[in-house]
């Protein structure tokens, strides 16, 4: 099951958030590549969840692949790009500046 990893950010530039989501969109793919894998050789494999760690360990992203595609005739691409990439839900806030005095 999907979980939820939110965060609340503040950078000082445009170019800084972009780095930023960049970042955590190939984290995402990394992370639910390797849960895919893992929980298929878990749930359809029969391994245990030691062994499928074990069996994991050192693996590349191309490595990972093949066992889902060879052992459980899974093309990870064929994935729903959410799982794969993540989501972001942003606020696009505008600030307006009033030219008349504020009367307190």
């Amino acid at each position: 099951m999907p979980s939820f990893d939110g965060r609340v950010v503040q950078y000082p530039s445009l170019q800084n958030l972009r780095d930023y989501l960049s970042w955590r969109q190939v984290d995402c793919h990394i992370n639910n590549l390797y849960n895919t894998t893992f929980w298929a050789l878990v749930q359809k494999g029969g391994m245990g969840t030691t062994q499928a760690e074990e069996a994991l360990k050192g693996t590349s992203a191309a490595d990972k692949n093949e066992i889902l595609f060879s052992k459980f005739g899974m093309n990870y691409n064929n994935e729903s790009e959410q799982f794969r990439k993540g989501n972001v839900i942003y606020r696009d806030v505008s600030l307006r500046f009033d030219s008349r005095p504020v009367i307190s």
